[in-house]
Parts: C-alpha cells; sequence; structure tokens
C-alpha cells in the first residue's frame, strides 16, 4: 500500500489498518473480489517473468489452518500467540474469514489449467497431528521447510520432463520432415 502510495501520488490518502480488530475498523471486502485482485497481480508478475524468458511457478504458502491437524506443540504455539488470552469475537471472526478466503484461493487456483502450481494450503491438509511442520501461524518448521522443498522440486522435475518430451517430439518431427 505504502509503495502504491508513492507511484500515485497519494501519500495524503491514510492506509487502511487491514489487521484491525476494532468493528469500524475491519475493511470488509469480498472474498471473490480479493483473489480476483491477486489473480491480476500474480498474473502481472507470471508475464513479466515469461517475459524476459524465464518459467513462473504459482505457490501458496501453508497457514496452520492447512494442516488437517495441528500437533500438540502446534497448538501450544498458536495459543501462545493469543498472549495468553483467547482470540476476542472479532478476530475469530476475522480469522474464520481469511481461513475461508484462503481456501476459496485454492479452488480458484486448481481450475486455472495454464499454471504450474505447488498449493501448500491444499498440501499440508495430508499431515495430523504426528507431524510438526509450523512453528507458528504461518512459519514452517525444518519438516515443514523440507515438505515446501520437496514440493517445489517436483514442480521442477515434472516441468523438466514436460520440455525434454517436447524437444524430442519436435527433433523427431523435424528428423521425419527432413
Amino acid at each position: 500500500e505504502e509503495w502504491s502510495k508513492i507511484v500515485h501520488k497519494t501519500s495524503d490518502v491514510a492506509t487502511p489498518e487491514l489487521y484491525s480488530m476494532a468493528q469500524d475498523g475491519q475493511q470488509l471486502n469480498f472474498p471473490q473480489n480479493v483473489i480476483r485482485v491477486y489473480m491480476k497481480r500474480k498474473r502481472q508478475f507470471e508475464h513479466m517473468v515469461r517475459s524476459d524468458g524465464g518459467t513462473f511457478i504459482w505457490g501458496v504458502q501453508p497457514l496452520h489452518c492447512s494442516k488437517g491437524k495441528l500437533s500438540a506443540r502446534e497448538l501450544l504455539k498458536y495459543r501462545q500467540a493469543e498472549r495468553g488470552e483467547a482470540h476476542s469475537p472479532a478476530k475469530r471472526r476475522f480469522l474464520r474469514r481469511l481461513y475461508y478466503a484462503y481456501g476459496l484461493l485454492s479452488e480458484e487456483l486448481a481450475r486455472q489449467r495454464d499454471i504450474t502450481l505447488v498449493d501448500f494450503n491444499r498440501g499440508f491438509q495430508a499431515y495430523d497431528e504426528r507431524s510438526e511442520l509450523l512453528w507458528d501461524h504461518c512459519h514452517t518448521s525444518p519438516a515443514g521447510d523440507e515438505v515446501i522443498a520437496d514440493g517445489y522440486h517436483d514442480a521442477i522435475l515434472g516441468l523438466v520432463g514436460r520440455w525434454e518430451r517436447q524437444t524430442e517430439t519436435e527433433m523427431m518431427t523435424m528428423a521425419m520432415s527432413s
């Protein structure tokens, strides 16, 4: 938001407190609108990467709501983040909306047939309380880092395999037409 204000010369406009839990301070954007704008911005980044000859891999980071079931330590860390007090009703409402929007984002990305996607929000759902993958609400443990590294590794290998098959097909086509 601050960079946008610099670019558009609107620094006199107040930046909304997006994380405010005050009833009148919460931003009420429909999840579909947030996702639409998110997709548009990611497509801009994808276009920049592709126009420079690169390959773009879409990734969705995991949150604690991504796991099938939190381990005892993950649950403890989440509760410690509450600073000894349970979340207020407004904060719980905010989190429910956030988790709902995050799920909708995963669904929308899964419908995009023209992207390479590694969705850890969905991928972490396979893990239960026996796996400790998160240190807090969004930072992964070494085991979580390994799951993420494996996910990107597999995506890259899949792309390399596709490129090799495409190159092989093109070479066979050229040989046959010669």
